[in-house]
């Protein structure tokens, strides 16, 4: 009974001391290191838009020019990754109105190079990108409104009941970053 009684006892003290800490197990936290991440400046501007007219006149063998650019920086910062955009031009009939089906409209570069073009209505595009460098990058473009010179037919366009909507858009996306 001696012997139950300090086993019991033993027992109980070995519980206890377990339960109190005693007898646990060693433990140790560290902060190995911390780190944060920021997102990256992404800066897509258009400029010159203000040369973009509402309700111009134009008559055969006239032509218009509205410049414009893009650009990948402001005046505090540059983009920080590489971009690819898209320009999208859209020729609608003006509201209310039918549109000048023989009105060109075309997109041209800095060097004047055409890069898409549409006769009458429709939608076109065009493609570019701004790779990853730490000046800041624009490109020129031109939007080229011309009622080439046809012959007879063009009396039919006349007045004001016809006229063309021209709306240009852009879209600009990260190149992915190269593996490796």
């Amino acid at each position: 009974m001696k012997r139950l009684l300090l086993t019991s006892l033993l027992l109980l003290a070995i519980i206890s001391s377990m339960l109190a800490g005693s007898l646990g197990y060693y433990s140790l936290s560290l902060d190995l290191a911390t780190g944060s991440v920021s997102a990256k400046e992404f800066i897509f501007l258009g400029e010159g838009t203000e040369s973009f007219q509402t309700d111009a006149l134009i008559a055969p063998s006239e032509k218009m020019s509205w410049p414009f650019k893009v650009k990948n920086y402001d005046q505090s910062a540059v983009t920080q990754t590489g971009l690819q955009y898209q320009l999208t031009i859209t020729v609608t009939a003006s509201k209310g109105k039918e549109a000048i089906e023989p009105l060109e409209v075309r997109i041209l570069n800095s060097e004047g190079q055409v890069l898409n073009s549409l006769t009458g209505i429709g939608v076109f595009t065009v493609n570019s990108s701004f790779p990853l460098q730490a000046n800041g990058q624009f490109h020129d473009y031109s939007l080229e409104i011309r009622w080439p010179e046809k012959g007879s037919n063009d009396i039919g366009y006349a007045g004001r009941n016809y006229g063309n909507t021209i709306t240009v858009s852009a879209t600009a996306t990260q190149t992915p970053p190269k593996e490796g």
